[in-house]
């Protein structure tokens, strides 16, 4: 899963043939400098909560379920919730 981030990392980077701007401009940098942490995690939520609870040094925390048991939907409400 981190190798796949990875690559989207620099798909983000990279400009857009239409716009000539990056999606994400600050991915890379970001990506290179060690500042995106990546916990995989099978309870989702759990995780989650570790993570704000102790958030350290990165600017970047995404947690990663691979199959999660929501929907897209869902995921995206509690997410919502929690900011």
């Amino acid at each position: 899963m981190t190798d796949w981030i990875k690559d989207w990392v620099y798909k983000l980077s990279e400009p857009n043939t239409e716009t000539g701007l990056a999606e994400c401009p600050f991915a890379k940098k970001a990506w290179s400098q060690g500042q995106v942490k990546v916990v995989e995690s099978q309870n989702l939520w759990e995780t989650v909560h570790r993570e704000v609870d102790n958030f350290g040094d990165h600017k970047v925390v995404l947690c990663v379920q691979e199959n999660p048991d929501q929907t897209y939907l869902e995921l995206d409400a509690a997410c919502m919730a929690l900011n």
